[in-house]
């Protein structure tokens, strides 16, 4: 079965995220601070997931087929800056429970460029979305999504968290794991 979940505003506009991801030493100490936050702002939503990416050649954006659980497919289309390491990043997604099959065509039809396997604790307030991520091969990273329309109000929102959780800017990473694994494949 294929659910189209196409990430739309009331104006019909492709929803955004803006986002950051930094390398963390310690979650531990990240996540006393998530569960804080959690206290403070009745999370709507709190979850542990195994991702499992797979980025295939495309010649504009990106194209993942992200399984969770291995239970669902959600295939995210996406296009950001990487120049820059608060970014924003627009999607859409179709979520599928067919995702093997639909794993099948796409990697025959475009050929895979890599795949990203990691266990991501999802935490959800408002419009932020908190991720503590364990990337195979890559080490521990927290990111931050929060989805807006409102720029000004996006921006306020990501400076507060970045004060709270004591973060240093200059740690930011402009790439995606997908970018981090290619670059390491290539040493």
């Amino acid at each position: 079965m294929i659910k189209i979940v196409s990430k739309k505003s009331n104006k019909g506009k492709i929803k955004q995220n803006y986002e950051i991801k930094t390398p963390v030493n310690d979650l531990s100490s990240i996540k006393k601070l998530t569960e804080n936050l959690k206290k403070q702002h009745k999370l709507k939503e709190h979850c542990i997931q195994k991702q499992k990416d797979i980025y295939y050649n495309i010649g504009d954006g990106r194209l993942k087929l992200r399984i969770i659980d291995n239970k669902t497919g959600t295939l995210i289309r996406y296009h950001r800056n990487e120049k820059s390491s608060k970014r924003v990043s627009k999607y859409s997604l179709i979520v599928s429970t067919d995702f093997k099959n639909l794993h099948k065509t796409l990697s025959e039809t475009l050929g895979e460029m890599v795949t990203v396997d990691k266990k991501r604790e999802i935490f959800v307030y408002d419009n932020v979305r908190i991720h503590l991520d364990k990337v195979k091969g890559l080490g521990n990273f927290l990111e931050f999504e929060i989805v807006f329309s409102s720029m000004a109000k996006a921006k306020q929102q990501m400076k507060t968290l970045i004060k709270y959780f004591g973060l240093d800017e200059k740690k930011f990473i402009k790439n995606s794991y997908s970018d981090l694994l290619m670059q390491n494949e290539k040493k």
